[in-house]
């Protein structure tokens, strides 16, 4: 399924006018597609939370919402989780799965080499793209506060997009997405922090984007977001790539066969700010496709 050239523009001026585009109504994968991919995508994760298990580890992201005295320690010396193929850079509920796309399910078509999302990289930035990511990202009941940042951090311009893609329908309150207008190299605001709480420095309202199964959120590396937190029962999961200029390898995505011990690093303690309240669960504000 691809994009007509029309609608490829109109995304492409939304990424560099606004930092993001929402792609809607299942406009790039069938659903027996969307069924088989998500079954992958969850039987990886299911590979990784076994191992997991299986050394007793209580820092795991996916136990974050537990009330247990076990895991009540572990969050409270804010320990990370890192696994051969899956990571959270902190202890709050959430993980970043990669998965390859050099062998596999992954690495055919449509997953890998989208012909519709190269196109609108290339009409992005104006030259040739690659597909150089994959992975999984997981939000778990519980989750905590939404954590701020940028991809790159010290890059001016980045050319490379981050796409993510719900396979499945969720709750609004499973913890989706939250981008910020304007923030992306080249926008009017591209000069913000990249780690502080947006609407305390009057900065652009940042947007959380409920995704339906189907939709296809693209964000320019640059762009300010976050995730916010999984207030429902479900473990989230939206499949994300990276397309760019640079074919870039992905220094996480190591092979399963050389999987590593889970690796336990203690952190300092803090304290957390108050969830964001109220915030916008909108899709009328993106520019929709």
């Amino acid at each position: 399924m691809c994009l007509e050239r029309s609608s490829i523009a109109e995304a492409a001026h939304a990424i560099l006018k606004f930092g993001f585009v929402l792609l809607a109504n299942g406009s790039l994968l069938s659903e027996d597609q969307m069924a088989e991919g998500l079954a992958v995508m969850k039987s990886k994760f299911g590979e990784v939370k076994a191992a997991a298990e299986a050394q007793s580890i209580d820092c795991a992201p996916w136990k974050y919402g537990s009330r247990s005295p076990q895991v009540q320690r572990a969050r409270r010396t804010n320990c990370s989780f890192e696994y051969a193929e899956a990571g959270s850079y902190r202890y709050d509920g959430r993980m970043d799965q990669t998965l390859s796309v050099k062998e596999g399910f992954y690495s055919q078509q449509p997953w890998r080499n989208h012909s519709s999302l190269l196109d609108i990289c290339r009409k992005t930035f104006g030259d040739e793209c690659f597909h150089f990511y994959v992975g999984g990202f997981w939000n778990f009941p519980g989750s905590g506060y939404p954590h701020w940042h940028r991809d790159c951090i010290d890059c001016e311009y980045a050319p490379e997009l981050v796409v993510v893609i719900a396979l499945e329908d969720l709750p609004e309150n499973a913890g989706f997405p939250l981008v910020q207008p304007y923030t992306h190299s080249n926008g009017s605001f591209s000069g913000v922090n990249s780690k502080t709480q947006t609407r305390e420095k009057g900065e652009p309202e940042p947007i959380e984007v409920a995704m339906k199964k189907g939709d296809v959120l693209i964000w320019h590396f640059t762009t300010k977001h976050a995730a916010s937190p999984n207030l429902s029962k479900n473990d989230r999961a939206l499949l994300y790539y990276h397309v760019g200029v640079f074919d870039n390898e992905d220094p996480a995505n190591l092979d399963p066969e050389d999987a590593k011990d889970a690796l336990l690093q203690a952190g300092s303690d803090e304290k957390l700010p108050s969830l964001l309240e109220g915030l916008p669960r909108r899709r009328d504000h993106v520019a929709e496709l």
